[in-house]
């Protein structure tokens, strides 16, 4: 599992809004909320409470491509079967608004409840698969402006996301219901590599909570 710091996180969501990425917002969502390509890919306007920066995630976009026949796009429940609501934060919120009041302004039949918020450029679901190939050519191009930067996989940005929470003392209980996770061992179990960071921290603190007191000597 390859996952960015926070630091890499920040350098690619800068080169794909200056580079004028119209899937920037994808990314950024990806990273901030750790969901999956269906679940982005199913996401309506609908499903925001902007004001109370809430994400309802309540299905996922489900592809189906047999040899010799058109592909069949779906919506059906999430992998877990449940819904779930993820918290964002308040960049994020602010530029869901941004996108739909300029789709209100120039596209309004693209800005309705029920309709798809990440869409390709004709309005019409994405291909998940291209939709991926999308990303390896964005973070390919990244990584040669930016030879330092991990190309990763796009599902390792929700492992990223994980990781980001895991590392900075988030509850693996918070952590594993903004997943999805069917309970917190699946968490546990997944992110194993961050989790031994927390256990380090713990011990750290146990050991500075157990120190013998500094007695100050008189002057």
């Amino acid at each position: 599992m390859t996952t960015w710091s926070a630091e890499d996180a920040r350098l690619f969501l800068d080169w794909s809004e200056s580079s004028g990425d119209y899937l920037w917002l994808a990314w950024l969502t990806l990273l901030g909320t750790g969901m999956r390509r269906g679940e982005i890919l199913g996401l309506r306007w609908k499903d925001l409470d902007l004001d109370n920066k809430v994400i309802t995630i309540a299905r996922a976009m489900s592809y189906v491509k047999e040899a010799g026949s058109r592909p069949v796009i779906d919506f059906r429940a999430t992998k877990s079967g449940r819904v779930r609501n993820v918290d964002i934060d308040v960049r994020l919120a602010e530029a869901f608004r941004a996108r739909h009041e300029m789709l209100c302004a120039v596209s309004p039949e693209h800005a309705r409840g029920e309709h798809l918020i990440f869409c390709n450029r004709y309005g019409e679901p994405h291909n998940p698969t291209q939709f991926s190939r999308q990303w390896r050519e964005r973070v390919a191009k990244a990584v040669a402006a930016h030879p330092d930067l991990d190309a990763l996989h796009l599902h390792e940005l929700r492992h990223t996301h994980a990781t980001l929470l895991l590392r900075a003392g988030v509850h693996p209980k918070i952590v594993s219901e903004r997943l999805g996770h069917a309970d917190i061992q699946t968490t546990l179990n997944t992110y194993s590599h961050a989790v031994k960071t927390l256990q380090r921290g713990a011990a750290d603190l146990v050991g500075a909570l157990l120190a013998p007191a500094t007695v100050e000597q008189p002057v």
